[in-house]
């Protein structure tokens, strides 16, 4: 291995890695310091986005590092393509940017909620660089569960659970929708390969790409939190500024963004699916000018 590839493989790993060591980290070591959580989690996050900057040389050139999980779903890698490495740049970035503009005013906010903060960093870096659906889709669910722990975190009493047991359902709703597609994607292609599988939809009848597309669309929907299944973020106001800019106001819809330019193409395929998507658009632009 050269030494270019071997420095590539280590700044992905840390782009991955460096989250998830520090997310484990604080809810054993620092669970008594605030201030000391929230320091670790902004070093922590600013170190990370300086990884991703590193990267920005080596786009188009994707790591070796392969990973072997589940018999039978082949090896899951990872793609350093402008698109998918910006995502995570920015993402990044806002992440750090958020932390530091509300420093004052985060001053109580439990440890344990820089933990999800950083461990939903780590999972999200993971699903914008990944090329295999299983590795995308565990990475999705894990940030799902994240922001669905912050209100059980950092809210009081059994307003916790039910934002808990809200948040969560309503985010499993697009993890079914793109769990369905991907099982439909799989049996077409015979394989877990993102842009394979997706090439594949093209050949598949109407009625299995209109349940393609549609899975996806739910997914992104859900994401991008727009209406009516935009409720889900409203929890996120009852959290601190920070963990409500950055997980429910920034992480996520990043998420469904990305997910939506990776699959627009599909969308050509399907005349009926762009006519619903088309009314949902106007119905929501609609209401958000009247609210």
């Amino acid at each position: 291995m050269s030494c270019v590839a071997s420095v590539t493989n280590a700044l992905v790993v840390a782009l991955f890695g460096l989250p998830f060591v520090v997310s484990m980290m604080i809810p054993l070591l620092l669970r008594s310091s605030p201030a000391a959580a929230r320091t670790l989690t902004l070093v922590t996050s600013v170190a990370t986005a300086l990884c991703a900057t590193a990267l920005l040389p080596r786009a188009a050139t994707d790591p070796t590092l392969v990973i072997r999980w589940l018999p039978g779903t082949g090896p899951m890698t990872f793609s350093l393509s402008a698109t998918s490495l910006y995502a995570a740049l920015v993402t990044t970035w806002a992440a750090s940017l958020t932390l530091l503009a509300t420093t004052s005013s985060d001053r109580d906010t439990p440890p344990s909620l820089f933990a999800l903060v950083l461990l939903a960093l780590s999972a999200g870096n993971v699903a914008f660089l990944s090329k295999h659906f299983l590795s995308r889709y565990v990475a999705l669910e894990i940030v799902a569960l994240s922001i669905a722990l912050a209100p059980l975190v950092e809210l009081k009493g059994d307003i916790a659970g039910r934002g808990f047991w809200f948040v969560f359902v309503m985010l499993r709703l697009g993890g079914v929708g793109l769990l369905s597609t991907i099982k439909i994607l799989y049996a077409a292609s015979g394989t877990l390969e993102i842009t394979p599988a997706l090439e594949a939809a093209a050949a598949l009848d109407g009625a299995h790409l209109g349940w393609v597309v549609l899975g996806l669309l739910l997914a992104v929907w859900v994401k991008l939190g727009s209406w009516p299944l935009h409720v889900w973020i409203s929890w996120g106001r009852g959290l601190s500024p920070g963990t409500q800019a950055w997980l429910y106001a920034a992480l996520m819809p990043n998420l469904g963004a990305y997910l939506l330019y990776r699959v627009t193409p599909l969308l050509a395929l399907e005349p009926t699916v762009q006519s619903l998507l088309l009314w949902l658009g106007a119905g929501a632009a609609v209401l958000a000018g009247v609210s």
